[in-house]
């Protein structure tokens, strides 16, 4: 629902600017994002590359105290990357020189998913053509946006959710199922074996050394976002799940009705910004429930991909975006986004998330700042799960809105600075890198981003010929409990 226009100022400086090309929707079946007009090809896919000859064996294993991903037995220095190739004026998923030996697939949801019970595949096979043409060494991450199809919210009302007025939410043309809806998870599930299912069979399959699934706003896992002023979800699934989850986690709560705004934003005392938990337990149990149905989900889907793999005699790495524990508590408003159970996700994971990524922490990633991660990277290695930071570099290397306080970059020396920051730190915790031209589709196409890349992956390349642990000596330990036990601040 939006165009991004990008022009050469007379300052010299590239300025992009989003506009809105129609007003969002909030309905039961809410208008879906028009697929840009792609360049026509025809699938005539045929694998020459001797790389891809062969099915390959992916899995992420520890290597010198951390996950690293493992390609036939062999440690592979992840170097990821994306593009969203439909803001290019081009619309191909060019990479520029950044030195990627895999990359993001990515298809739109609803036209491989157009209706409930119908799938059709064509779109896979030409972004899998393309992406192989423009990306001829690299491997293949598919990414599967995971969203119940047009037409769903209308077929089934109460499995959406719901704000404080009664009115079903809408964002940016997606289904707002909620994440406490059975039904809305078997139908992600259902997407997961059709789509691991036909990929696996057809013939770029040996490019593919994972998944990666995604559903929510932002694409991120975080529940949705309720308009201004009001607060989600109270839809029948979620009424009803949270009934069931107080009575079994909270049996001590004798009102298990979702809370409302003002019991989410109520403080103790004069101003007192902690609560008492007993005095506040509905609220607090409600901001848990929303979490743990958000990791319950991302469970089920990554262990649906799992199983299917399995069946098919392949092992390949799965994962998705989670565990923002770091980043998600200087709102006051961010309990309601689902990231707050990751203790959990690691008790149940049983193998089923083998990676969790975020971008870097947008508190720190301005111009001088010492850029952090998300998530408590050193808890998921101890885990066995492999950390990976999203490098979007659109809030320096392009010009962002004012309001949001970061500062564009101003010549190729601070890019490269930038670049290099971001990417060392990921080197230090010994996480793996995702270079995501997220705005513009140019964001890390310059030969400043190319040289820092290449630089970036031969330190990887060592480091994975000479591995030497971490040997860090302070911890941050923080609660994900103290983060679900605290009031909704004004937004």
């Amino acid at each position: 629902n939006c165009a991004y226009y990008t022009e050469y100022g007379l300052d010299g400086l590239y300025h992009s600017l989003r506009v809105y090309t129609r007003p969002l929707t909030a309905t039961g079946d809410p208008k879906l994002d028009e697929a840009p007009t792609w360049p026509v090809v025809t699938p005539q896919y045929a694998e020459t590359a001797p790389d891809f000859a062969k099915p390959h064996v992916t899995e992420v294993k520890m290597h010198a105290g951390s996950p690293a991903v493992f390609l036939d037995g062999r440690v592979f220095p992840l170097c990821w990357g994306a593009v969203e190739q439909a803001a290019r004026a081009d619309k191909l998923p060019r990479h520029g020189g950044i030195p990627a030996n895999a990359v993001s697939v990515y298809c739109y949801y609803n036209e491989w998913h157009p209706a409930e019970g119908k799938y059709d595949f064509a779109e896979f096979d030409r972004q899998a053509e393309q992406y192989a043409r423009e990306n001829p060494n690299a491997y293949f991450i598919w990414d599967l946006y995971l969203c119940p199809p047009p037409g769903w919210g209308k077929a089934h009302p109460d499995e959406m959710t719901t704000d404080d007025r009664g009115e079903i939410d809408s964002y940016v043309g997606r289904t707002h199922w909620s994440f406490a809806s059975e039904k809305g998870l078997a139908e992600l599930k259902d997407m997961v074996q059709q789509a691991v299912g036909y990929l696996e069979k057809s013939p770029y399959a040996n490019r593919i050394i994972g998944y990666r699934l995604n559903s929510g706003h932002t694409t991120e896992w975080l529940w949705w976002e309720p308009k201004e002023g009001r607060e989600n979800d109270f839809s029948k699934a979620t009424k009803d799940g949270f009934r069931r989850f107080a009575a079994e986690r909270y049996p001590e709560l004798a009102d298990a009705t979702v809370p409302s705004a003002e019991e989410r934003r109520a403080l103790d005392g004069d101003g007192e910004l902690l609560w008492d938990r007993i005095r506040h337990l509905k609220a607090v149990a409600y901001w848990d429930f929303v979490s743990t149905c958000v990791t319950h989900d991302v469970l089920e889907v990554c262990g649906e991909a799992k199983r299917v793999l399995g069946e098919l005699g392949r092992t390949k790495i799965v994962g998705t975006y989670g565990g923002y524990t770091m980043f998600l508590n200087s709102t006051g408003h961010d309990q309601r986004r689902g990231h707050f159970a990751l203790r959990k996700l690691l008790a149940e994971n049983d193998g089923r998330v083998d990676f969790l990524m975020s971008p870097q922490s947008y508190g720190q990633r301005n111009l001088g700042d010492t850029c952090g991660d998300m998530k408590p990277f050193a808890t998921l290695a101890a885990a066995g799960i492999m950390s990976v930071m999203e490098d979007d570099t659109r809030t320096h290397n392009r010009k962002w809105p004012m309001w949001l306080d970061y500062n564009q970059t101003h010549n190729p020396e601070q890019t490269r600075a930038v670049i290099a920051r971001n990417g060392s730190v990921v080197l230090c915790h010994r996480s793996s890198p995702y270079f995501y031209s997220l705005c513009t589709g140019y964001d890390s196409d310059s030969p400043e981003c190319a040289e820092v890349g290449r630089a970036l992956r031969t330190v990887m390349d060592f480091r994975s010929a000479r591995p030497g642990g971490r040997h860090a000596e302070i911890a941050l330990v923080e609660s994900e409990k103290s983060q679900t036990a605290v009031p909704g601040l004004a937004r």
